[in-house]
C-alpha cells in the first residue's frame, strides 16, 4: 500500500508509512529506498539522497535502490555518480531495463553517445513497452544522424504513452 501511495503522488502519506516501517525495522532497505524516492519527489533532495544511500548500504545487492539513487544523482547533474549507481544496479540485475535506460541517458550526457546508445537499445530489447527508453533511444539516434530510426522510436513512445510531450516535440522537429 505504501508504494501505491507513492505512485499516486500522495507523498505525505507515503512518507509517513515509510517512516513508520523504518521505525519498526530500521534495516528495511526497501523502505529506505521508497522513502528516499518520496522525499526526493517532494523536493527534499538531500534528505532523499541520504535515504537512498542508506538503502544501498543496508542491502548492497538491492538493484532498485541503486537505480533510484542513480536517477536522483542524474537529476542533480552528478552524471559520474549516477553512472556508478546505474552500473551497480546492473551488476546485481543485468536485465533491469530501467537501469539500462538511466545509464544510457547518463552516458549520453557525458558525451559517450555510442556507449549510451548500446544501453538504450538494450533497455528497449528487454522491455519493449518502456516508452521513456524508446524516446531516449530516439534522442540518441537523432544525435547519430539516424533520423528514420529515431522517428520510429518516437512514434513507438507515443503509441505506448499518448501525449508524451518530449516524443511529440521531437517528431515535430524532425518533420520540419
Amino acid at each position: 500500500g505504501n508504494f501505491a501511495l507513492l505512485e499516486q503522488g500522495r507523498l505525505d502519506e507515503a512518507i509517513s508509512h515509510f517512516r513508520a516501517a523504518i521505525n519498526l525495522e530500521p534495516s528495511l532497505a526497501d523502505a529506505h529506498s521508497q522513502l528516499g524516492t518520496a522525499l526526493y519527489r517532494q523536493g527534499r533532495r538531500e534528505e532523499g539522497v541520504l535515504q537512498l544511500e542508506t538503502a544501498t548500504r543496508l542491502k548492497p545487492s538491492y538493484a532498485p535502490a541503486h537505480f533510484n539513487l542513480g536517477v536522483a544523482l542524474q537529476n542533480q547533474g552528478r552524471s559520474d555518480d549516477a553512472i556508478a549507481q546505474f552500473r551497480e544496479a546492473l551488476r546485481w540485475r543485468p536485465d533491469y531495463a530501467e537501469a539500462h535506460n538511466g545509464l544510457g541517458v547518463a552516458l549520453e550526457t557525458k558525451g559517450r553517445i555510442d556507449e549510451g546508445l548500446g544501453h538504450l537499445e538494450e533497455a528497449v530489447r528487454l522491455k519493449p513497452d518502456l516508452a521513456t527508453a524508446h524516446c531516449n533511444l530516439g534522442l540518441a539516434l537523432v544525435i547519430k544522424g539516424r533520423r528514420s530510426e529515431a522517428i520510429s522510436h518516437f512514434t513507438q513512445a507515443l503509441k505506448l504513452r499518448p501525449n508524451y510531450p518530449e516524443a511529440e516535440r521531437q517528431l515535430r522537429a524532425l518533420a520540419q
